[in-house]
């Protein structure tokens, strides 16, 4: 099973893109994360984000083109399996792991490595595509295939175009629950909030036992307890054999004899029913 990660700042929470507030406001963002010079977000230039805006918007009308159904103007990030590299780019990472199925193939497009090598004739690296987008930029019906990272070591990158719904009051987002889960190649990552599909519905219950299978389970029931009590009167039995007995044995293989004749009794009552 293929699992989809989302890496974030743990203090302000998963599934928040740049691109999708209005232009002021993303370009203070912008301008305070370079200030502040903590993340990997900070070295990026100015020019960055409306750079970041042309290209997602030409990987969604690439993606359309292909067949998808985007949903959101700008997509939501995910890596094909573990990167513990991305966890590097923040003060504090923390991530979602979503089983690939968990998505809709419609709206989700695929880009091998990062969408600015993809879409620069630059940074081509002799697949034959630079500058033209990933000539499988819309996973296959099921949940997509992942394909081998670049020798870089940044893992393939999927554009989800989904809808994203509005946080719960528990504060958990989406309202999946925080795990305890951490990358498993032991790199960053935070505790982690790790999606996992809904367990089954529960069976039916089983039928009730018949009368008639209750009546058998109580006969090899007293069966069984007959031969017990068998076995618990060899010794008393030898001690009287021998003239050795005890009262302590005459009275333990009276009361054996009691409860062996009332077990009797009640199997014959079964067996004549």
């Amino acid at each position: 099973m293929v699992d989809l990660y989302h890496c974030f700042e743990k203090r302000k929470g998963p599934l928040l893109s740049l691109t999708a507030l209005p232009s002021e406001e993303a370009a203070e963002i912008q301008a305070r994360l370079i200030a502040e010079g903590k993340t990997f977000a900070s070295r990026r230039s100015e020019a960055y984000r409306s750079r970041r805006i042309e290209l997602e918007r030409l990987a969604r009308g690439r993606f359309a083109e292909k067949g998808g159904r985007p949903v959101n103007a700008t997509p939501l990030y995910f890596v094909v399996g573990e990167c513990p590299w991305l966890a590097k780019w923040y003060e504090e990472s923390d991530f979602l792991k979503i089983p690939m199925r968990e998505f809709d193939a419609e709206t989700v497009s695929f880009t091998y490595g990062d969408m600015f090598a993809v879409f620069s004739p630059a940074l081509d690296t002799g697949g034959g595509w630079g500058g033209e987008g990933a000539p499988n930029a819309k996973p296959k019906e099921g949940g997509g295939e992942a394909t081998p990272a670049p020798a870089d070591g940044l893992d393939s990158l999927l554009d989800a175009w989904f809808a994203v719904t509005p946080e719960p009051d528990d504060g958990s987002p989406n309202g999946n629950q925080p795990g305890q889960g951490r990358w498993p190649s032991g790199g960053g990552g935070g505790g982690g909030i790790i999606v996992e599909p809904p367990p089954p519905p529960p069976e039916d219950p089983p039928p009730p036992p018949t009368a008639e299978e209750l009546a058998q389970a109580r006969k090899a029931g007293i069966i069984a307890e007959l031969d017990r009590l068998d076995r618990q009167s060899v010794r008393p039995l030898r001690a009287i054999a021998k003239e050795t007995a005890t009262d302590e044995d005459v009275a333990k293989l009276a009361d054996l004899d009691a409860r062996a004749a009332s077990l009797r009794a009640e199997l014959a009552g079964l067996e004549a029913a």
